[in-house]
């Protein structure tokens, strides 16, 4: 924009309005930006959520087995070597 005020394709009237318009446009574009980082920031909670409920439901599992007396089984991955 500047090159072409110094071109003298557009006249300094024209220049200051288009410059307020691009600092505005940056503006909205840098706080879409930080709503997409958010956003995608919870995204990834939300993928988290699943297994952290998992977990707490063997939790909980666990302690009313052991509430009522009953045997807790734990059951653990076994590796393909094993």
């Amino acid at each position: 924009m500047i090159d072409s005020y110094s071109d003298g394709l557009i006249n300094k009237a024209e220049l200051g309005p288009r410059i307020t318009r691009m600092r505005e446009r940056i503006k909205q574009l840098e706080e879409h930006r930080h709503q997409v980082r958010d956003e995608a920031g919870l995204q990834q909670e939300l993928h988290l959520i699943p297994g952290r409920l998992e977990d707490f439901n063997s939790r909980v599992k666990e302690g009313f087995m052991l509430l009522i007396g009953l045997p807790v089984v734990t059951s653990y991955a076994r590796s393909s070597n094993g």
